[in-house]
Order: C-alpha cells, then sequence, then structure tokens
C-alpha cells in the first residue's frame, strides 16, 4: 500500500513537471495581456487572454516544416522601456515599453535553430521568426495545363 501511494505521488509531480514546461506564458507589462506557448514533439501553438478572457484561443503557429521533432531548447527574457523620438508624426516622444521572450526552437535531427520572438504591449501582442542560418529552399514550379 505505501509503495502504491509513493509510486503515485511520483507519478503526479512528474506529470507536473512535463506540463509545466509544456506550457510557457508570458505577460504585458500592466499583466492584462497574457501570451501561453504551448509545445510538444508535434505541435507548437499559443493563445492569448486580456484580463484573464480569451481573445485568441488555442492556434497553431504555423511553421511549414517545422511541426514535428520542436524542442525549445532554450528561453531568453528581456523588458524594454525607453523612449525615441520620431522624425515626423503626432506625438514628439514615443515610449517603447515591453516584455519579450525569446524561444530558441531546434528541430530534431538537424543543426538548425528557429528563433520564435515574442513582445507583450500593454496594447497588444507581437511575434516574428528568426532563423538563426540562411535556409536553402528549393522551389519546384509545376503548371498544369487547364482543359
Amino acid at each position: 500500500m505505501i509503495k502504491r501511494c509513493f509510486l503515485f505521488v511520483i507519478l503526479i509531480l512528474s506529470l507536473e513537471t512535463l506540463c509545466a514546461h509544456n506550457d510557457l506564458k508570458m505577460s504585458s507589462p500592466n499583466g492584462k495581456l497574457v501570451f501561453s506557448l504551448f509545445s510538444s514533439k508535434t505541435d507548437l501553438s499559443y493563445c492569448i487572454a486580456y484580463n484573464q478572457q480569451p481573445v485568441i484561443l488555442r492556434s497553431e503557429l504555423g511553421i511549414t516544416g517545422w511541426e514535428n521533432g520542436l524542442e525549445i531548447e532554450k528561453v531568453e527574457d528581456d523588458f524594454v522601456d525607453r523612449v525615441w523620438n520620431p522624425v515626423y508624426g503626432e506625438r514628439a516622444v514615443v515610449r517603447d515599453l515591453y516584455n519579450q521572450k525569446t524561444y530558441i526552437l531546434k528541430k530534431d535531427g538537424t543543426s538548425n535553430r528557429l528563433h520564435l520572438i515574442v513582445r507583450a504591449y500593454n496594447s497588444g501582442i507581437a511575434f516574428r521568426y528568426h532563423y538563426e542560418e540562411p535556409i536553402r529552399i528549393f522551389v519546384l514550379i509545376l503548371r498544369i495545363p487547364l482543359l
């Protein structure tokens, strides 16, 4: 009986550890916007909530060719609070305030790395992709005659 309870506790703790790694969150500086990244070996998806209400439901990031065998190798955090002066526009000074996370993704069996850079502003979420190395792309165009 004691062995079963002990094994059950170990199993629960193991599952919590796995789930904690698969759900990566970041929030805007005011804490109202939350970006959640979900990672598994076959899927990379995200969702966005505002004031704890879902705005964008869980959606795939849609990285063609990177869907399977993804692993988050490293996560880098950054916080930016600066001002800059535009050349023209309605305001003379613009405040740039955001939290940023860079998720460095590695595909199994390759040395390629993909950086998913996510910024959480108080007014919205932005994300972009950056490849560490130039990617060799081969394009094949098929012309099919229409009858």
